[in-house]
């Protein structure tokens, strides 16, 4: 008889699961993607399902910081504020761990960038340049969250960098 699964297995099973989706940007408002903050949201509710303490962090990021072709670079719209979603959890011994499910493994490898494992000392999978405080954080997703018209400028603003970088993607990471 096989013994039933610990809770920390089922949490290690269900983050590799969500890491392990290629990573892609989402090209609309109304259209999820594989991205940091579709990835996050799913792992922080599952996660707190099996009663983990989890919690978002957001922070600043400059895409230059990446392995992405300059052609993809190009299409950069220097006006954004690109940032960056990413779950922490807290473990059973208290301290709050970094569980970033935006990079699978075999393309953080292969590129060489930061990627996550369930139990360990992590790093976010892009450089943070500033990270927002828990009440800093609340007002900027507000801002996504209550006005439609915010989501639609960063879409057209974003667009074919987005659309550039997923095709890039799909190419290195299918």
């Amino acid at each position: 008889m096989t013994r039933p699964l610990a809770r920390n297995e089922i949490a290690a099973k269900i983050f590799e699961d969500i890491r392990d989706r290629p990573y892609r940007v989402a090209l609309s408002g109304e259209k999820p993607a594989d991205n940091c903050y579709f990835k996050g949201t799913e792992l922080i509710r599952l996660l707190t399902t099996l009663g983990y303490t989890v919690r978002a962090r957001v922070g600043e990021i400059d895409w230059h910081d990446g392995p992405y072709p300059a052609d993809v670079l190009a299409l950069l719209d220097t006006s954004v504020l690109f940032t960056h979603f990413y779950p922490e959890i807290m473990m059973d011994d208290g301290n709050w761990f970094v569980l970033d499910p935006s990079w699978n493994k075999n393309f953080a490898q292969k590129y060489n960038l930061p990627f996550s494992e369930f139990g360990a000392a992590n790093m976010p999978c892009f450089r943070i340049k500033k990270l927002y405080e828990p009440d800093e954080q609340a007002p900027y997703a507000w801002g996504w969250l209550s006005d439609k018209k915010v989501i639609e400028d960063y879409m057209a603003k974003t667009g074919a960098f987005f659309a550039a970088l997923n095709g890039w993607l799909e190419r290195e990471n299918p």
